[in-house]
C-alpha cells in the first residue's frame, strides 16, 4: 500500500470513528416528543400556559403548624413523586428551611397565611382539601411578600386542609396534586388514576400526568413563574 493509500485509509477510519461518536451523541441527547397532553393543562387558566423557567431549582418551604410534621412529611414525599415525571430534568425540586428562600410556600389552611395575597383572591383554584394560588402581574407572577421578616421571593402559595384529610395517604394525594398545579398543570384530569383528578385518589403521577406536565414545560409560557 503506497503512502497516499495509507493516508486515505487512515482518514476513512477517522471519519468512521467520528461518525460513530456523532451517532452515540445523538442517541444520548434525546429530543422532546410532540405528543399532545393527556388532558387540558390550561382548563383552569383560560388557556394560559404558565411554568417556571427550565433548569430552575424550585424551592419549597412548609410552614410549621400545630406541632405536627404530617404536612412536612407529605410535601417531602410529594416532591419526590414528581421528580421522575421530569424525564428531561426540566426542573429540580428541593426543600427550603426558611420561607424567604422559597419559591413555593405550603401552609395548613387553618393557619394564618404567611404571605400577602392582597388582590389575588380570584387568582387561584380550590379543590376539596387544597388550594394553589399565584397572582399575575403582566406576563409574570408577582412576588407574594412575606408578612414577617424579609420580603422573600415566593410566587406560589399552597394551602392544604390537613384536618380535612382522612389519613396520611389522602394527605399525600392532595399534596402531590397541588404540587402538580404549582409546577404548571393548570387543569384537571377526568381519570381517577391520575393525580391531577379533581378529587385526587392516587399518590404517584401517572404516565398521563407526566406527559401533560412535559407538554406544558416545553411550551412558551404566557405567564412566567
Amino acid at each position: 500500500m503506497d503512502f497516499r493509500r495509507r493516508v486515505g485509509a487512515a482518514a476513512g477510519a477517522i471519519a468512521a470513528a467520528l461518525g460513530c461518536v456523532a451517532a452515540a451523541l445523538g442517541c444520548a441527547t434525546p429530543t422532546v416528543d410532540g405528543v399532545a397532553p393527556a388532558y387540558d393543562p390550561t382548563a383552569l387558566t383560560g388557556g394560559i400556559v404558565y411554568h417556571w423557567p427550565l433548569g430552575r431549582a424550585v424551592t419549597v418551604h412548609v410552614v410549621p403548624s400545630g406541632g405536627s410534621e404530617d404536612l412536612d412529611v407529605a410535601v417531602r414525599a410529594a416532591l419526590d413523586r414528581w421528580v421522575p415525571a421530569m424525564a428531561y430534568r426540566e426542573l429540580s425540586l428541593r426543600l427550603a428551611n426558611r420561607a424567604e428562600d422559597a419559591d413555593i410556600v405550603v401552609v395548613e389552611s387553618a393557619a394564618p397565611l404567611p404571605v400577602d395575597t392582597s388582590g389575588c383572591a380570584a387568582a387561584g383554584w380550590t379543590e376539596s382539601a387544597g388550594r394553589t394560588l399565584f397572582c399575575a402581574a403582566g406576563d409574570t407572577a408577582r412576588t407574594l411578600p412575606l408578612l414577617a421578616g424579609p420580603v422573600g421571593r415566593t410566587k406560589v402559595l399552597i394551602t392544604i386542609d390537613v384536618a380535612g384529610t382522612a389519613d396520611a395517604s389522602e394527605l399525600l394525594a392532595v399534596s402531590v396534586h397541588e404540587i402538580g398545579h404549582a409546577l404548571g398543570i393548570g387543569g384537571h384530569s377526568g381519570i381517577a388514576g391520575d393525580v391531577m383528578f379533581v378529587a385526587p385518589q392516587t399518590i404517584v403521577p401517572s404516565a398521563a400526568d407526566a406527559r401533560t406536565l412535559r407538554y406544558v414545560l416545553h411550551r412558551r409560557p404566557d405567564l412566567r413563574l
